[in-house]
This record gives structure tokens, C-alpha cells and sequence, in this order.
């Protein structure tokens, strides 16, 4: 890593000089562009190379406070997805630092959750989590392709056995027979779309989809929709 940037540099000091011995009235801009290159190839970004530490030492609060989710809800997800995340193509440095670092399932999992939970830019999540700029959208998409493999293994129909489990407890929660899941919807944020962006404005004056779910007794999913425009069709 340290070779490759070098011989970058001295690339770029060699062109330089070319350029100055070639025209007797070299571009400014050129010289600009050159020397903003060559700052950006030798600066170190620091960043938080031991937040996964940190993660470590919260509490079940704390932990669900920043990654909407349990714990053991979140181990249970790594398990799930590791087969999946490794499979891809993995960065490989030293110390943790750099572009061609070498991240864990548990990390990449975490970088998920916390893009998704808090809505943070990929250029502060980069600097908190001690992950180069330009891998943390990989990350993100690997995460987000890996749950869709596993989704089915988790949101399915339930079978008659699940649904008699299901009619026994919500009679036992409210005394109505007959009962197995329940329904309910929300909308979603998003930015404005191109083009069309009225379309997506609900009463309360924001841009959003609107998402309809099933659960069962114990809160697990049986359906996610997400519909761009108008009502939910269940």
C-alpha cells in the first residue's frame, strides 16, 4: 500500500514537471488540480479504529438506542448473513486503517445498522467506524443483498400449525377467537423524487412510501409492501 502511493506521487511530481518544461505559460488550474492530488495521496484521515470495541462494551439499552435492534437479535443476524458477507470481496491491510482493510462479518453488520438506524452520512459513518470512504457503499450494498438472500428463511407464511398457535394466543390476549395476525401501516421518508415529486407528499407535508406489514403474536413479519404512490393492497 505505502509502495503503490509513493509511485503515485512521484507520478505526479515527474508530470508535473513535464508540464512545466513543456509550456512556457503552464495552466494554472492544471498546477492546482496537481497539488490538490497530490495533498489528498499523502494525507492519513484518522478515524475511530476501535468503535467495534466500544460497540462491544454497551449495555442491552444502549445498544438497541443506536441500532434499533437487540443484541441478541443482531448476533443471531450475523450468523445468518456470514455465509453471504464473506463470500464477497473483502478489503486487506494492517492495523485496520485504509482502503484495502480486512472487515469482519460483525463489522460490516454493524456498518448496516447503524447506516439504516440513524440516518447518517457515508462520510461521517466512514471516520466513526474506521472504514475508507469509498468501501462504506459497498458495505451497505453487500448488507442490504445479503438480507434479501435470508429474508424468506425469516418473513414467511405461517403454517396451519403456526396459525392455531396464533388463534390460542391472541384469544388468551383479548378473548376474540378466529384471530391469527394483525395489520398495520406507516410511511416512510424519502428525498424528493425527480420529475413527478408532488405525487409523493402525504398530508403531514413530507415525501414518502407507504408500507403496509403482518405480524403474528410474537411481533415476527409475515409480509413487508412498500408501495410508491396511493393506497395498500394487503
Amino acid at each position: 500500500m505505502a509502495a503503490s502511493k509513493l509511485a503515485q506521487i512521484l507520478f505526479l511530481e515527474e508530470f508535473m514537471e513535464s508540464l512545466s518544461s513543456s509550456s512556457e505559460s503552464p495552466d494554472s488550474s492544471d498546477d492546482e488540480e496537481i497539488v490538490m492530488l497530490m495533498a489528498i495521496l499523502r494525507r492519513d484521515i484518522p478515524k475511530v479504529i476501535t468503535f467495534c470495541e466500544i460497540v462491544n462494551r454497551f449495555d442491552k439499552l444502549e445498544f438497541r438506542r443506536h441500532f434499533r435492534i437487540e443484541r441478541e437479535s443482531y448476533n443471531e443476524l450475523c450468523r445468518r448473513l456470514e455465509p453471504h458477507l464473506s463470500a464477497w470481496h473483502v478489503q486487506a491491510g494492517e492495523g485496520g486503517r485504509g482502503r484495502r482493510q480486512r472487515l469482519s462479518t460483525e463489522k460490516k453488520v454493524l456498518i448496516g445498522l447503524w447506516y439504516f438506524a440513524n440516518k447518517e452520512t457515508i462520510r461521517s459513518l466512514a471516520i466513526k467506524l474506521g472504514v475508507a470512504n469509498l468501501k462504506v457503499h459497498d458495505i451497505i450494498q453487500e448488507f442490504v443483498a445479503s438480507v434479501m438472500i435470508i429474508k424468506d428463511e425469516v418473513i414467511h407464511w405461517p403454517s396451519q400449525d403456526d396459525m392455531n398457535e396464533a388463534d390460542e394466543a391472541f384469544r388468551a390476549f383479548r378473548g376474540i377467537p378466529g384471530i391469527i395476525g394483525a395489520t398495520d401501516g406507516t410511511h416512510t421518508p424519502i428525498p424528493k423524487p425527480s420529475g413527478t415529486g408532488a405525487d409523493y407528499i402525504n398530508r403531514k407535508g413530507f415525501f414518502h412510501v407507504t408500507s403496509s406489514f403482518l405480524a403474528m403474536q410474537h411481533i415476527p413479519y409475515l409480509r413487508s409492501l412498500s408501495h410508491l404512490i396511493g393506497t395498500l393492497a394487503i
